[in-house]
């Protein structure tokens, strides 16, 4: 299915009814981005914000600007 990101508006694929087989299940969230996440969006973020949210976390960064 393809999805709008909520963070950047880039369109995406996004498997949620095959949750298995989609390509976020093989990428490590970190905790910090999974809380922000469930906090500021409803749906699925692709993988470039996922990606980005991710190494803000590691780098201790704050979570809530933009690319």
């Amino acid at each position: 299915m393809e999805k709008t990101c909520p963070r950047c508006g880039k369109t995406f694929t996004c498997l949620h009814e095959d949750i298995e087989n989609c390509w976020c299940m093989s990428t490590e969230i970190h905790p910090d981005v999974i809380a922000y996440i469930s906090g500021e969006y409803t749906g699925c973020l692709c993988k470039e914000c996922l990606e980005e949210l991710n190494r803000r976390a590691r780098l201790k960064l704050p979570l809530d600007k933009k690319k």
